[in-house]
């Protein structure tokens, strides 16, 4: 697989857990509990409080984490070997996973499927921050909150599964996607994508990222069968797409079904022919 640069943009050295950190396993032969989580010997963790810290922790299991508002899961290594999330979020309320490293094994004897996932949509004041997440079919997805800073690569197909970097499946309406890398050396599906299948697509920042693979690139959010007319309050700006996996930056193009109303500028070509040049939407 090519190398893709990321001189400017997260990469392995400045986003995951941080070098040097000792991490606490989690589970069996470690610790079990702690003020507002516990684990679950079906084989998760369970977070239900509130003001909750996981730091430090090495949890080779999803976190779950239920109903609880001012939750935050920082400088942890979450590893789930055929676990259907690392971190999943159910009606959570100002949720910071940060400084994180999540993934799951290579190939598809245990594939993770999704890296961090709002399962109903309805989580607010979510926030991603330098994290390095890879070796998942989709490493975000989430419609409202922050993500910045990460390092967002090596995505698995293992079947017919989306493989959306970051994805929005359930609408937003406030959400900011800024400086994060997101390399998909896929033929399918996004570095970006915003879908509106469960809920319109609106007030959305894509800013500053460093953008390749897919089926295109980055998929604006009328796209699908959802017949989504508009996305208001959406703004794609000082973004760089690569061609390193294809030519067009994804399989098909850079971009897609990018509404005419919402703002497209400072979005570049960072290789490839036309290095420098502004990518049309």
């Amino acid at each position: 697989m090519p190398a893709v640069s990321t001189t400017g943009f997260p990469g392995a050295s400045d986003t995951g857990v941080p070098a040097g950190t000792a991490l606490t396993k989690v589970g069996p032969g470690g610790l079990t509990r702690g003020p507002g989580w516990v684990y679950q010997p079906r084989g998760w963790v369970e977070v239900t409080g509130s003001n909750v810290t996981l730091e430090g922790l090495y949890i080779p299991f999803n976190v779950d984490i239920t109903s609880a508002s001012n939750v935050t899961v920082k400088d942890d290594e979450i590893y789930g070997a055929g676990a259907q999330w690392g971190i999943s979020l159910r009606h959570d309320k100002n949720v910071t996973i940060e400084a994180d490293s999540i993934y799951g094994p290579p190939g598809c004897a245990a594939q993770m499927y999704e890296g961090v996932s709002d399962i109903y949509g309805d989580s607010t004041g979510t926030q991603i921050i330098g994290d390095d997440i890879w070796n998942t079919a989709g490493p975000v997805s989430i419609g409202n909150g922050l993500i910045q800073g990460n390092y967002i690569h090596g995505l698995t197909q293992c079947g017919s599964e989306h493989n959306d970097g970051i994805g929005v499946n359930s609408g937003s309406t406030s959400l900011v996607i800024d400086h994060n890398t997101v390399l998909d050396p896929l033929n399918q599906t996004c570095a970006i994508c915003l879908f509106s299948d469960f809920g319109q697509v609106q007030n959305v920042t894509i800013e500053n990222n460093l953008l390749a693979g897919g089926d295109y690139a980055l998929y604006g959010g009328l796209s699908g069968n959802e017949g989504a007319s508009s996305t208001p309050g959406v703004r794609i700006t000082g973004n760089v797409f690569s061609t390193v996996y294809f030519r067009g930056g994804g399989t098909f193009g850079p971009a897609a079904h990018v509404w005419a109303g919402d703002v497209w500028s400072g979005n570049t070509w960072v290789d490839g022919p036309d290095a420098g040049q502004a990518v049309a939407r």
